[in-house]
């Protein structure tokens, strides 16, 4: 697992942060599900750092009765302000070391509803997003500007909303994969998380042969 910080940002919570190789510049936003567990991503981290430096932003609205938990209840335009926040800090603890321009956004259930609202919010910023689990079918309105999409749902969940948001994204010429994460109910990446994460980001980020 690459060196993890917790990295301040002003006015906001502290980003937890696992620092790729130098030369590895792209970034990795990922946005966790409600009342998620932010450490969950260890169990995948390590193979995420050969294409990136991850970084997790912490939602900003307390869970009720699950102390230092935290659910997304801020608007979309208020989230994408906190990603360009926590790009500055973490490119600035880098020494300039994060391309800003190449950024990946992965987000799990709730997170991944927010993910979906930021790469339509913001045509053409974010092209390539992973969503984990997502509550809702993906939607190809919101997910037109992307270049490549891929959708992981867990085998102990029902993912049929998954599977047929995945076969509408490619009807509308979106690149889209649909990946299953073995033994996985929802809020849980399973045991071959990191095989399917690498998978995952391997694809997304190798350009289709013409």
């Amino acid at each position: 697992m690459g060196v993890h910080s917790l990295v301040p940002v002003p006015h906001d919570q502290s980003l937890h942060v696992y620092h790729a190789p130098a030369d590895q510049r792209r970034a990795i936003v990922y946005l966790h599900g409600v009342c998620g567990n932010v450490h969950a991503v260890r169990s995948w981290v390590d193979a995420a750092l050969a294409f990136g430096t991850l970084i997790e932003l912490v939602a900003e609205s307390p869970c009720a009765n699950r102390p230092g938990r935290f659910a997304w209840k801020a608007p979309s335009v208020a989230i994408a302000q906190r990603v360009d926040a926590a790009l500055a800090a973490v490119k600035a603890l880098r020494g300039g070391l994060l391309d800003t321009d190449q950024v990946v956004l992965f987000g799990y259930s709730q997170g991944a509803a927010r993910v979906e609202a930021l790469a339509h919010e913001n045509p053409g910023r974010f092209a390539h997003v992973v969503l984990g689990s997502p509550p809702e079918k993906p939607d190809p309105k919101l997910l037109g500007a992307c270049e490549s999409v891929v959708v992981l749902g867990g085998t102990e969940e029902d993912t049929r909303h998954l599977q047929t948001g995945v076969l509408a994204l490619q009807a509308d010429g979106i690149r889209a994969r649909y990946l299953f994460l073995p033994g996985a109910a929802h809020g849980e990446y399973g045991p071959r998380a990191r095989d399917v994460v690498q998978q995952a980001l391997l694809w997304l980020l190798d350009p289709p042969t013409e």
